[in-house]
C-alpha cells in the first residue's frame, strides 16, 4: 500500500498527481492541480496550460 488504500477517488487523482508535480518542481516550474468538472479527469497545469491529464482504474478495489 502507498497511502492510498483508503483514499476514494479524488483523493488517489491528488495522491498521483502529487509525483508528477514535484517532477515539475524539479524542473523549475510551478504546476498548478486543476480538480475535475463533473465526469472528468483532474490535471495539472503550468501557466494555464495543461501538461498532465490522468486517469484510473479499479477492479476488486485495487487502483490499476
Amino acid at each position: 500500500d502507498l497511502g492510498c488504500k483508503d483514499l476514494d477517488l479524488l483523493g488517489a487523482y491528488q495522491k498521483i498527481c502529487t509525483g508528477v508535480n514535484e517532477a515539475v518542481k524539479i524542473l523549475g516550474a510551478k504546476a498548478d492541480y486543476n480538480p475535475p468538472a463533473p465526469k472528468r479527469c483532474p490535471n495539472l497545469s503550468v501557466n494555464g496550460k495543461k501538461i498532465s491529464g490522468n486517469a484510473q482504474t479499479t477492479k476488486k478495489a485495487h487502483l490499476r
